[in-house]
């Protein structure tokens, strides 16, 4: 064993073992500059996921918000088609009892006693009022 530590001591001896040296601190500082570079482009990917996800994340805050604003708009098309609904039965149901008092009306002889009804009904919706104003009458000849 101890001519083989000869051999090798011998041949690390004086300025191979220098060479040697050098060449593991190349080696390192290689080593060292790769990993570095490998680390850069990790945390670059890194930095491009967090923008992407920043940006996802705005356009999820804003899509939630329209979704908010349409879903409110919606309500209050609703609302609205439900009270035109409401108002519409209600003036279809006014315009019938009209109609009804019209036909209820004699054919041949006076309709003043039928038709007064219907008048006293249109009177007493505020539609027959006289507001006192001259341009609301009428130009006819009553």
């Amino acid at each position: 064993m101890g001519g083989v530590l000869k051999l090798v001591g011998g041949f690390f001896s004086g300025s191979t073992l220098w060479w040697l040296i050098g060449a593991v601190g190349v080696g390192l500082i290689a080593f060292a500059g790769m990993q570095t570079l490998r680390l850069n482009a990790a945390e670059a990917r890194v930095e491009a996921a967090d923008i992407r996800v920043a940006r996802w994340r705005d356009a999820n805050i804003q899509n939630m918000e329209t979704i908010d604003r349409l879903r409110l708009a919606r309500t209050r098309i609703e609302v609205a088609l439900s009270d035109e609904r409401d108002r519409r039965s209600k003036s279809e149901a006014r315009y019938k009892s009209f109609i009804e008092g019209v036909n209820d009306a004699p054919e041949n002889g006076c309709v003043g006693p039928a038709v007064r009804g219907l008048f006293d009904r249109l009177r007493g919706d505020g539609a027959g009022t006289d507001s006192g104003d001259p341009s609301d009458r009428g130009r006819g000849s009553g």
